[in-house]
């Protein structure tokens, strides 16, 4: 259910945001799984890997893959007039911190689970701190996103990988952070 507000007219009360090249402003969790899954789409730099500065015998454990999280923090700008450009760009550093640290210690993909989740977990800390949400309710939010929405490798776990199917969990995830 796409609800389309007019620029001049942001509701109050309600979470919008606005989709990347539109005035209009829509519900907050279809902006960030659309703006997601066309960052994710036309990225070009591919993935890098978790890698352990102060233990050069573990160099690293999985992948990080597209930095197409970024959406998030811009949704929590639309939301939060007090979010500046400084603070969203230490937000979308937080956000690859957060998603290299556990990259660094633990390999998503040996479970057969898409390493997109540790973007959802970093999503979901980096947006409740933007919202000003508490420790204990992060905590919750994160618990909630790892029992009921990990995503499963299973257009990576063959020979192929199945292309247009890649910004999907993507998007999928991080919409269900940001809820």
């Amino acid at each position: 259910n796409l609800n389309f507000y007019s620029y001049d007219k942001k509701p109050e009360g309600i979470r919008v945001a606005k989709m990347f090249g539109c005035n209009a402003y829509t519900n907050i969790e279809k902006v960030v799984a659309a703006n997601i899954s066309a960052v994710h789409d036309l990225n070009s730099n591919g993935f890098s890997l978790g890698y352990a500065y102060n233990d050069p015998e573990k160099i690293c454990a999985g992948e990080v893959d597209h930095n197409s999280f970024y959406p998030v923090v811009i949704a929590a700008a639309h939301m939060n007039n007090e979010i500046d450009g400084q603070k969203a760009l230490k937000a979308m550093i937080l956000l690859d911190e957060i998603r290299g640290r556990l990259n660094e210690s633990f390999d998503l993909s040996e479970q057969k689970i898409d390493n997109d989740l540790f973007g959802g977990i970093a999503s979901t800390v980096v947006y409740g701190a933007l919202m000003k949400a508490t420790p204990k309710q992060i905590e919750n939010a994160v618990g909630l996103l790892l029992s009921h929405y990990t995503p499963w490798r299973a257009i990576k776990s063959g020979t192929y990988e199945l292309a247009d199917s890649l910004e999907c969990s993507s998007a999928f995830i991080s919409e269900m952070s940001i809820l």
